[in-house]
C-alpha cells in the first residue's frame, strides 16, 4: 500500500502528462473505426535509462451492440 502523492514516475518529478489523438470515422451508425496515438511525457524507462518519453499507436472498431 502507498499513497498517491508517494507514487514516483519516471521523469523526477511528482506528475505526468499523457496526451492521446483520436482518428474517427463513422462508417455507419453501428460500427466506428479508429486510430488513436498516444503520447506519455518523459515518464518511460528503458535498459536502466529513464526520462524517456513514450508513445503507441492503437488501431481498433467499437460496434454498438
Amino acid at each position: 500500500y502507498s499513497k498517491q502523492n508517494d507514487y514516483r514516475y519516471a521523469n523526477h518529478k511528482k506528475w505526468a502528462t499523457e496526451n492521446a489523438f483520436v482518428l474517427q470515422y463513422h462508417m455507419t451508425p453501428d460500427i466506428t473505426p479508429y486510430i488513436e496515438y498516444d503520447y506519455l511525457d518523459r515518464q518511460g524507462v528503458y535498459n536502466g535509462r529513464d526520462n524517456l518519453s513514450e508513445n503507441s499507436y492503437r488501431i481498433g472498431v467499437s460496434f454498438k451492440l
